[in-house]
């Protein structure tokens, strides 16, 4: 009950959930692309304030150093030559020069020769920002201080410089340079609202950097990315459509298997199994599906959602009371030794009704010393609990022989090696359709070697041509089948064509 609920829940919420997925994920790397291309532009802007500013400040000093080194011990001729520069520099509020601990001004343009003292907790940085000017109160300023003779010259910027720097402001992100504990934009300090910051460039005068919030991120998605997002909106509708209607075609298909059941559509056929030497020794059980009006389907066309629904077991099933019921006519015996091998798969292993089936056809070969070789098919892969595998290892300890099927084209079969006694290796069509003379046979070669190594029968499926058949004897394969001796037919035929008849 809990196993049909648990599907009849994933049936009904897989599109859903990842239809959900599909939005999340798609939503999560538009704003991942977004907020790249939102670090490349602040970068960008951060890098061209910083060149900005460097370049004004630089250029400072280069104006300043030979005309004011001159005179910085003569307070009259540094005021005259101080205001000549100033009137030069539309930014420059002031020069003055101070003393060598940078703690009072001792000559200014402004102040003249009166001292002024310096804020002392911001004394040693180079460039500085200043709420309050001491020598204009109530207004803020730049300062950029250089030390000069023994003293230290001090330029008073307006702050209209910064207007000048920073490029025009863009609503998704700040830039702006970092004096000390301010961090300065165009407007001038930039407010305490929670940001992300990103430190870009740093000199000896000042860092900058820029910063956004969470909101403004995704409004700059919203207004630059939505085409991309819409994109994957229509991506997740098309994926929960595409699972509605896959879900709906497994179910109309599970649906149909069950009349196919009830109504007696599948049919066991056999396709015989010959030593090298061409002896009958065993043969493969396949399910077949005779539909009234669609005809002949496919295993493979509903195998996969069998093993979905849980309607593997009863098609297993079925193939064992047929087996049972033309086996077991009075006067048909099978060679002594026959194997008769059968496909299971994982979702069969949690079932009780495997071991009551396998019982019974090991009853039925037991007189003439058959054996019953469970084909594991890879289709699903085992799941990696003692339960699984409890189940081969009683049916092995009993007498079965457990064998994989197709090997090297499904789930982890040399992981499957190594965690059960396996008995078999089924070398797949695929591998047997390589040999043709001229070509490499290096898989086929390989896959054989590794079964004589471990100890392993081997059995080459869908042997088609005479070349086949020589190659594969001389290579030592144990068992052939495939059109080359005969194609899988029903029981029927299989008892009149390879089987003593019953006496009339």
């Amino acid at each position: 009950m809990k196993t049909t609920s648990l599907r009849r829940w994933l049936q009904r919420y897989t599109p859903l959930i990842a239809a959900l997925t599909v939005l999340l994920a798609g939503s999560l790397l538009v704003c991942l692309m977004a907020r790249a291309v939102l670090l490349q532009e602040g970068r960008a802007s951060a890098m061209l304030v910083h060149d900005r500013l460097k370049s004004t400040l630089d250029s400072f000093v280069l104006q300043a150093t030979p005309s004011l080194q001159r005179v910085v011990l003569n307070c009259p001729a540094f005021i005259y030559n101080a205001r000549l520069l100033a009137l030069h520099n539309p930014y420059i509020r002031s020069i003055s020069i101070g003393d060598a601990d940078g703690r009072t001004i001792r000559c200014s343009t402004i102040s003249g020769s009166q001292p002024q003292p310096l804020p002392p907790r911001q004394s040693t940085l180079r460039f500085l920002y200043l709420p309050n000017s001491p020598l204009v109160p109530n207004t803020a300023v730049l300062i950029l201080r250089l030390p000069m003779a023994g003293k230290q010259l001090y330029f008073g910027i307006n702050r209209l410089l910064l207007n000048a720097i920073f490029p025009a402001r863009a609503n998704h992100l700040e830039t702006y340079v970092t004096l000390g504990r301010y961090r300065l934009n165009a407007a001038g300090v930039l407010d305490d609202q929670p940001r992300i910051h990103h430190t870009v460039a740093a000199n000896a005068y000042f860092s900058v950097g820029f910063a956004y919030t969470w909101s403004s991120l995704l409004h700059y998605v919203a207004y630059q990315y939505l085409a991309y997002w819409l994109l994957v909106v229509v991506l997740a509708v098309l994926v929960f459509q595409l699972l509605v209607r896959m879900l709906a075609r497994e179910a109309r298909l599970c649906g149909k298997i069950g009349q196919g059941l009830a109504r007696g559509q599948f049919h066991a056929f056999i396709q015989p199994v010959f030593t090298r030497q061409g002896v009958l020794c065993g043969g493969e059980v396949l399910i077949r599906w005779i539909h009234p009006k669609e005809g002949f389907i496919p295993p493979d066309a509903f195998i996969k959602a069998a093993e979905h629904s849980g309607q593997i077991n009863k098609l297993f099933s079925v193939l064992v009371q047929q087996l049972l019921a033309t086996l077991n006519q009075p006067g048909i015996r099978l060679p002594v030794g026959f194997h008769l091998g059968l496909n299971i798969s994982a979702p069969q292993l949690a079932q009780p009704v495997l071991l009551t089936d396998c019982h019974a056809l090991m009853a039925m070969l037991a007189p003439q010393q058959g054996v019953l070789v469970l084909e594991l098919t890879e289709r699903v892969e085992i799941p990696d609990n003692a339960a699984c595998y409890g189940v081969l290892n009683q049916l092995k300890s009993e007498g079965a022989r457990i064998a994989i099927d197709d090997f090297g084209t499904g789930h982890s079969s040399l992981i499957y090696l190594t965690r059960m006694q396996v008995d078999c290796l089924k070398i797949d069509k695929s591998f047997v359709d390589l040999i043709a003379e001229g070509s490499r046979t290096d898989i086929v070669d390989n896959v054989i070697d590794l079964a004589r190594r471990l100890g392993m029968v081997t059995v080459a499926e869908g042997v088609e041509t005479a070349y086949q058949q020589a190659y594969l004897q001389e290579m030592g394969v144990d068992m052939l089948q495939g059109y080359y001796f005969a194609r899988p037919m029903p029981l029927a035929d299989f008892v009149r064509c390879y089987l003593p008849q019953p006496p009339g």
